[in-house]
């Protein structure tokens, strides 16, 4: 095999140096023929045109001219072969993963499987820069044997004996066992989805030989009746048992077959590396201790002991390079099956509706839309509950709407704007700063006014928006990912996209966090849609004098990003962290309130209320999930509604900022081995007290030392809860009747974030947006304690 794939490299690598004519008994490559067969093909050649092209491109920098390698001499370091030989590479991979509505757990299993064979590709090319200094090294102690002298060599001889191999196993072994683990994995799920599979198959054949009995033995009007039954039959049985359609059994099976293969072959390449490096340190080992041998010895002639050595190094010489080779053509190739295993299961992903990334949502236009009237020249000083947020990213949210005719749907959305930005005015104006360097709301008629795109999606559908995994796939239909509230000072302060889909619309929403939170924005949307659907004016205007709840002018040393500068969401995005929305409906949270209600703590706590019931449900259960010490800290963090709270208090048509961050601490031991009021106890106590003294306090001291918020300061190991099930999402109708959904777009979330939005269902149903890293999301969907209030 190992002498095949060489003559097959010869093609396309020119040597350098002497290589050996003939074999010697060397252990070979332990594959099957038809994985060897696998390799001879226009791929495996593609392969290597793209490492002798890289090679090319690295040939003008400089090389070791000592370091007699037969296949690697004019191949790339091994840096490029991760960096660009990966293919696809990782961040494809992640992006890909982000847009396909697939099963949650073959989602992990595949997400698992690209990171494993990227990890292996990585250790590849470790291992062939190992090889490298290998050559290097030997060369080394080659020349070095052949010019010692009496005065020299005990030293040389010991600097020799203290040289050890340099190509580690432990790493290997890791990589290996990680595959191995995978691999039992992957095999156990697969197996699980055939037997499915298999047994819905059965319930169909099972019913056909019913249906004909009963069309043989019954009168028409009864066979009539009863072949309703008998078809849904198994519809009606596959839903009792859990059981998947057999389109998408089939499809989940053979994404898992391919990732178990390539899983398979990998582990199998790993052993086969193992055993070469094994191998090779035998032998490095064997020289060290020639020479320790020689040293021990105490020769008077060390020039002869040098020649002694040089010569059994001389005859080992051709073996050892030919090792040294082999395992080096073994990594090449399995640079390739990667590849090629990667490919295969990309292509037997399921394709999304956004597969092809941004091009299947196309903007095909942009206006600004200003107020209806003339307002005139406005400045309004943001205040201490505005500042914090300065850091944070553009606030998004995403509406979608069945049916309707998409032009006009945006005219009336265009012409209803109009109206309301004349008494929301302030979105249509810009973040600015006055002489003292104090940050403002400023409003002038002439300024641009707010941002309006037209896209298209019409491949796209409602349901294919609707999916409760993967949720950051929708950024698409959000303008301004990853813009920070403080390019308000050159951005528009509300970005709006209205997206025709396949059959019906979505409107995404950026608002600058900076000068309104969540309840503002529910404000201003029920408003616009209030405008829209025919009424004149809207029913409750915004309160527009920040400085009512707190007149403090903070001077905050923040200059404004680069005005072309893109930056990535949220600063950059982690490729392991998963979105997913749980829906709990009314039942489920009757019965999670109840649960945490039945046994009231004795220190007198109040009735806990839905909010605090379903806060400390997801706590405990999301930090179970991450598997915490019982020593370690985690933080419950909710953004608390301040406008009863200050002294005096503010009316709810507040207009800004008028929230501040309540922090629960405790050991992850304690809210786990707890009931869950005692987690509810501590949250009610730390909302109950934060008060106007309280607020009060919280200003003065962030005013004495500003301090921008970033994510980090929702505190270790957190659960922070944004927005609210009390904001009346789905009554949001613009004239053509209520959302099909509502979603958060992908700023502003990290691990543990969670938005609370109203069900769709209604009453006090609620919908449950949560970002976590993926082996915690993995164990939360496998918590039957927390999916079962789910249902």
């Amino acid at each position: 095999m190992g002498k095949r794939i060489s003559t097959c490299i010869r093609k396309f690598i020119p040597f350098t140096g002497s290589t050996p004519t003939t074999s010697t008994a060397t252990m070979g490559v332990d594959v099957t023929e038809e994985y060897a067969n696998a390799f001879r093909t226009e791929s495996y050649l593609d392969f290597w045109t793209r490492v002798v092209a890289l090679s090319n491109s690295e040939s003008t920098k400089p090389t070791c001219k000592s370091m007699e390698s037969t296949t690697a001499a004019r191949l790339p370091s091994y840096r490029l072969f991760a960096e660009h030989l990966l293919d696809p590479d990782q961040p494809m991979v992640t992006r890909i993963l982000s847009l396909i509505c697939n099963h949650p757990i073959n989602h992990v299993l595949l997400s698992d499987y690209f990171t494993q064979t990227a990890d292996a590709s990585i250790l590849c090319g470790l291992l062939l820069n190992d090889i490298n200094r290998t050559r290097v090294k030997y060369q080394s102690i080659k020349s070095t044997l052949q010019s010692l002298n009496d005065h020299s060599a005990p030293k040389t001889l010991i600097r020799l004996i203290r040289f050890t191999p340099i190509l580690s196993l432990i790493r290997i072994q890791a990589t290996q066992a990680g595959c191995s683990n995978l691999l039992k994995r992957l095999e156990s799920t697969r197996d699980k989805a055939r037997a499915k599979l298999q047994l819905v198959k059965k319930l169909r054949v099972g019913s056909t030989i019913f249906l004909v009995a009963l069309t043989a033995s019954l009168s028409v009007i009864v066979v009539t009746h009863a072949i309703a039954l008998v078809v849904a039959m198994p519809a009606f049985i596959a839903a009792s048992l859990d059981l998947a359609s057999p389109k998408r059994l089939i499809k989940m099976t053979s994404q898992l077959d391919a990732a178990t293969k390539g899983t398979y072959i990998l582990n199998r390449d790993l052993e086969t590396v193992s055993r070469l490096v094994a191998r090779l340190n035998d032998e490095l080992e064997h020289m060290r201790r020639m020479v320790k041998f020689w040293v021990e010895r105490g020769e008077e002639d060390w020039s002869q002991a040098g020649g002694e050595l040089a010569r059994q190094l001389k005859k080992n010489d051709c073996s050892f390079r030919q090792q040294l080779d082999e395992l080096e053509e073994h990594l090449y190739l399995c640079f390739m099956t990667i590849n090629r295993a990667r490919n295969l299961v990309i292509l037997l992903l399921p394709s999304p509706p956004t597969m092809a990334d941004i091009s299947k949502v196309k903007v095909t236009g942009k206006t600004h839309v200003k107020p209806n009237k003339k307002i005139g020249s406005q400045k309004c000083q943001l205040v201490t509950f505005d500042l914090p947020y300065l850091a944070f990213y553009y606030n998004q949210k995403l509406l979608f709407y069945k049916g309707g005719e998409f032009e006009e749907r945006v005219k009336k959305l265009k012409e209803g704007l109009e109206v309301v930005l004349g008494e929301f005015y302030q979105l249509a104006g810009k973040l600015g700063k006055d002489d003292e360097g104090v940050f403002r709301v400023e409003y002038g008629d002439e300024m641009e006014g707010v941002e309006v795109a037209e896209a298209a999606a019409e491949e796209i559908s409602i349901a294919d928006l609707a999916v409760e995994e993967g949720t950051s796939a929708l950024k698409d239909f959000i303008p301004y990912n990853g813009v920070l509230n403080l390019e308000g000072l050159h951005r528009p302060l509300l970005a709006v996209q209205l997206t025709k889909l396949k059959d019906g619309l979505a409107i995404g929403c950026a608002f600058n966090h900076a000068i309104l939170d969540g309840t503002s924005t529910w404000h201003f949307m029920s408003s616009w849609a209030e405008i829209c659907n025919g009424s004149k004016s809207i029913s409750t205007k915004p309160f527009l004098d920040r400085t009512q709840a707190r007149n403090r002018r903070v001077k905050l040393d923040h200059s404004p990003p680069p005005s072309n500068g893109d930056v990535p969401a949220n600063g950059k995005k982690d490729p392991n962290l998963r979105e997913r929305v749980f829906k709990f409906s009314e039942a489920a949270i009757d019965k999670i309130k109840s649960t945490v209600n039945a046994n009231p703590p004795s220190d007198g706590s109040k009735p806990f209320s839905t909010f605090q019931s379903l806060s400390v449900h997801i706590w405990r259960h999301v930090t179970q999930a991450r598997q915490l010490k019982p020593n370690d800290y985690t933080v419950f963090t909710v953004f608390a509604d301040c406008r009863k709270r200050v002294d005096p208090p503010m009316p709810d048509a507040y207009f800004g900022n008028l929230i501040q961050a309540v922090f629960t601490v405790t050991a992850a031991g304690l809210l786990s081995a707890n009931p869950p009021e005692f987690g509810a106890s501590m949250i009610q106590k730390e909302i109950e007290g934060h008060n106007a003294k309280a607020i009060d306090q919280r200003n003065t001291e962030w005013e004495i030392s500003p301090k921008i918020f970033e994510f980090k300061d929702a505190g270790v190991n957190c659960v922070a809860m944004g927005s609210s099930p009390r904001f009346q999402v789905y009554e949001v109708d613009f004239g053509w009747g209520k959302p099909e959904g509502v979603r958060s777009g992908s700023n502003n979330r990290f691990d543990g974030m969670v938005y609370l939005y109203q069900g769709k269902s209604g009453g006090r149903s609620i919908d449950v947006e949560i970002s976590l890293e993926a082996p915690t999301m993995e164990k939360l969907e496998q918590d039957k304690g927390f999916l079962v209030a789910e249902n």
